[in-house]
């Protein structure tokens, strides 16, 4: 039983037992005041009704699969949240208990979204890619079309009693609706801010830690007819056959001066193979979303193949082209000479299952998932001028000139609303990442932005995410909204940050 609920029992108690408290008195013209009067009582009985109150509009809890208890509404010293505010009942998350499962089995099909690191989807990634996403989706700045179509054909939502406020704040000083998900934190009570002074915390980061490489990512599937087929071979769980590796058949072709086409085992006896942890990210991953994973890669340096060839004077970049050659990216060969790009044949020390490209995938550290080309089975020398190339290294909006997702962090395994324990250490983790530019440091704040308590990241590299734990003891019962964004090298902060609020208990 927590504080907050033996607190309420005590004033329960009080107001039953007060009467015998009360103790007979003359008033002022001599007469007698009843015994069992009680000057107090006004007092006992509103106490009584808040504490009665309280226990009848207290947050919901909710318990995962995983044992994990969940309390989206913070609790407040009334019944302001969930009794005003209505806090329980609002929100994707009030209606949606998996919101990706959601999307999953929409009448007209969805990709699926797969984060890594057991992060929710959530709206704000919804409308990150229904923003402005040329080639992915065909309406720009349609989401909210979208989704209220999708609304007023739900008949579930007309049954629960859905309205405009399910899903907006309304603002009177502004006359603007804005969504419930981004402005709850600013409107609930009992969230507790502290600033950055005000605590200790303790934090560290690696790139080493992989990704488990049976629950990664994958987005690109749906870019070409063979990964439509690769996709299903994955699913249905068809087994891969070392031979076909070895097999598999590389060409070296466009501006080059002796095109030539190798199996993969005599690529991997001829030149030089490399094992490193690199990550994958998709360059449109939303905003603290986490369609990013990183794997212990082997594979042939690109260039040496490239090389091999002779390049012809005026290259400026390598396409690399899968077997469908539906989808295929250039990389600059600047970037490639001074990043890592392979030609991978393993991952975590096996071959490459289906869905990661099987038999062979083009890494190229430093760039978004397009120009990691799967069953990849041309490297084409081009002479394009670099500035007509869409070099993927995060999304930018093209009408502002700026990126939404470089730098990108995100807070993995913590759900929002979690309960932890209060007076003991909570570790947070996640990652962060800016493809060709490295991370300087991560931010982190627990006043809601106001102040950050900052923490370096020497000698981060590029190309492979940055993986942080931050530890924070909460030294009181009660709401904590966790905010984070990453630095890099070359000056860019988190647009978005990564936000979460747990729920800190004795």
């Amino acid at each position: 039983m927590s504080g907050r609920h033996i607190f309420l029992i005590v004033c329960l108690l009080l107001a039953i037992g007060a009467t015998a408290l009360a103790l007979p008195a003359d008033n002022a013209d001599g007469t007698v005041v009843d015994e069992n009067y009680d000057p107090y009582h006004i007092e006992q009985e509103l106490a009584a009704n808040i504490a009665e109150q309280q226990l009848k509009y207290a947050p919901k809890v909710t318990i995962l699969d995983n044992g994990v208890q969940i309390q989206r509404t913070p609790s407040d010293d009334g019944i302001y949240n969930t009794y005003v505010l209505k806090a329980d009942s609002r929100g994707c998350a009030a209606c949606h208990k998996d919101l990706r499962d959601t999307l999953n089995h929409l009448p007209m099909g969805h990709m699926d979204i797969n984060f890594t690191g057991d992060v929710d989807v959530t709206v704000d990634h919804c409308i990150s890619c229904h923003t402005y996403s040329p080639d992915y989706v065909p309406e720009f700045y349609n989401f909210g079309t979208l989704i209220h179509g999708l609304h007023t054909m739900s008949s579930t939502f007309k049954t629960m009693g859905g309205d405009c406020m399910s899903c907006h704040d309304a603002n009177e000083s502004t006359g603007t609706l804005r969504l419930w998900d981004d402005v709850k934190y600013e409107l609930m009570r009992g969230i507790t801010p502290i600033a950055e002074a005000d605590y200790d915390a303790e934090f560290s980061f690696d790139q080493t830690t992989l990704t488990d490489d049976e629950s990664s990512f994958s987005l690109n599937w749906l870019c070409g007819f063979s990964d439509y087929m690769i996709y299903d071979d994955y699913n249905n769980g068809l087994k891969t056959d070392h031979q076909d590796m070895l097999d598999w058949e590389i060409t070296v072709d466009g501006l080059v001066d002796e095109p030539y086409t190798m199996k993969m085992s005599e690529i991997i006896e001829q030149f030089p193979s490399v094992t490193r942890t690199m990550s994958i990210h998709c360059t449109l991953d939303p905003a603290a979303g986490g369609l990013i994973s990183t794997w212990e890669v082997t594979g042939v340096p690109i260039m040496e193949l490239v090389n091999k060839a002779g390049v012809q004077e005026g290259a400026t970049g390598v396409y690399t082209r899968p077997a469908d050659d539906q989808c295929s990216y250039p990389a600059t060969m600047e970037h490639l000479a001074e990043h890592d790009a392979l030609l991978v044949y393993q991952i975590n020390g096996h071959d490459l299952r289906y869905y990661q490209g099987f038999p062979v995938q083009a890494w190229v550290a430093g760039m978004g998932a397009p120009n990691f080309a799967k069953q990849c089975k041309w490297l084409t020398v081009t002479d394009e001028p670099v500035e007509e190339m869409y070099l993927y290294q995060g999304w930018v909006r093209e009408e502002e000139g700026r990126y939404f997702n470089k730098p990108n962090a995100s807070i993995f395994y913590t759900k929002e609303g979690q309960i932890i324990e209060a007076g003991q250490p909570y570790t947070f983790e996640g990652f962060a990442d800016a493809y060709d530019d490295p991370i300087v440091a991560l931010e982190f704040s627990l006043d809601n932005g106001a102040t950050w308590k900052r923490f370096e990241t020497q000698g981060a590299e590029a190309g492979v995410w940055v993986y942080w734990h931050f530890t924070f003891t909460p030294q009181e019962e009660g709401a904590y909204v966790l905010k984070v964004r990453a630095v890099t090298e070359g000056g860019l902060v988190s647009e978005t940050p990564a936000t979460t609020m747990v729920n800190a208990v004795l």
